[in-house]
Parts: C-alpha cells; structure tokens; sequence
C-alpha cells in the first residue's frame, strides 16, 4: 500500500492504495481497504463473487457483514443476474443461553426467465425450555425449508444448499424427560418439488407424531 495508518483506539486499519500480490505478480487493485486490528469481528463490504453461466448470465454477488452484536450478526447479499433479475439474500445468525438459530431468505422480486416472484426461506433453532416438571428442562428444534415454486431446486443451485433437494422438511420437535420417561412431540410436513417429467411420490406427512 501506498499509506497504511493504524488506529489502536479503534482497533481499526486502514489502507490506500494497495494492491494484492501473489509471487510479485499483481492480482487485484484495492484504492482503499478498512480492516480490523485483533481478533475482533469488523462490519463492512466483502470480496465480491463474480459467476458465469448460460442461465443466470453474468452473476455478481457483493455481500456486506453487519456485526451486529458479539452475540448476533448478519450478510446481506444483493446478486445481480443479468438474465433473470435481482435476488435479495439475507442471513441472520444469534447465539442466547438457551437458544441458538439461523435464519436465510432469498427474495427476487421478478424473475425475467419464468417471470414470476421467487423466494426461498430456510431457518434453523434450537432451544432449551426449562421446566420443574422435567429432568433437565425440555429441548425444541425447529428446521423450516419453504420455496416459493417448483423449480426453485434447479434455478438456484447456489443460493442456499438447504433448498436445493426436491424434498423440503418442515419439521419441529419437542424432547424431554420426566423420571423414567422419555416424551418427543413432533410435527413433519413435506414440500415436494415435483417435475413433469420424474414426479416424486412424497413421505407421509406426521401431524403429529407423538
């Protein structure tokens, strides 16, 4: 870099007029980059992704990382696809006592090759529920996976791996034990993603299993 300046205050770096090298050879320009001091977690812009193919077109992701909190965090992730149109990628992640989850949504208002809205929604979140009239309080998992169309599995294959199987689980359980019992209440519902031409005969539906 041309000039580095570090703020310890801050625990904030930054730099202009840099320039990735490897071996000597230059590989990317950066007029001016911002970077963290320690070990500490810096919201702002990522590397941007930059795909091709005979579908989507040229695709450019630019992700920005929110930390939110040391706790709770966020990436928003705009991608422009030049064939088919914007998607809107949000990831939210939180880490309590007693829960922990993960929450995506993909949004793309008008997609121009089937020219419809398209969304996919994958969240994940566990939970441990204290109780008097358990041993050790009681467990709850929640797993969601929603797509807004059938052929979301194939047009979006880098978008989220959770929502690319052609069989999405909506599952939520509740485990807990109370002396020489074990209990489990569970409701699963399935979303099939059927093709004209290889249909799929889904699993029974549990509402509920007990």
């Amino acid at each position: 870099a041309s000039s580095i300046s570090l703020d310890n205050e801050e625990n904030v770096g930054t730099a202009q007029g840099a320039v990735l090298s490897f071996k000597g050879v230059p590989i990317l320009p950066v007029p001016y980059l911002s970077f963290p001091l320690s070990e500490q977690r810096k919201s702002g812009v990522m590397p941007p992704t930059l795909r091709l193919d005979n579908v989507n077109g040229t695709e450019v992701a630019v992700p920005y990382y929110w930390n939110i909190a040391p706790n709770r965090d966020a990436t928003l992730t705009p991608t422009v696809m030049t064939k088919r149109g914007v998607n809107l990628g949000t990831e939210f992640r939180y880490l309590e006592p007693s829960y922990v989850g993960l929450a995506r949504l993909d949004w793309m208002p008008s997609d121009s090759l089937r020219d419809v809205n398209r969304w996919g929604l994958n969240v994940n979140h566990q939970a441990r529920i204290q109780s008097a009239w358990t041993n050790s309080g009681a467990a709850l998992n929640l797993s969601l996976n929603r797509v807004s169309d059938d052929n979301y599995w194939r047009d979006f294959t880098r978008t989220n791996g959770s929502l690319t199987q052609r069989l999405l689980a909506n599952d939520a359980t509740l485990t807990w034990g109370n002396g020489a019992w074990a209990n489990r209440i569970r409701t699963l519902k399935w979303q099939p993603l059927q093709d004209v031409d290889a249909p799929i005969v889904p699993p029974y539906d549990r509402l509920p299993q007990i």
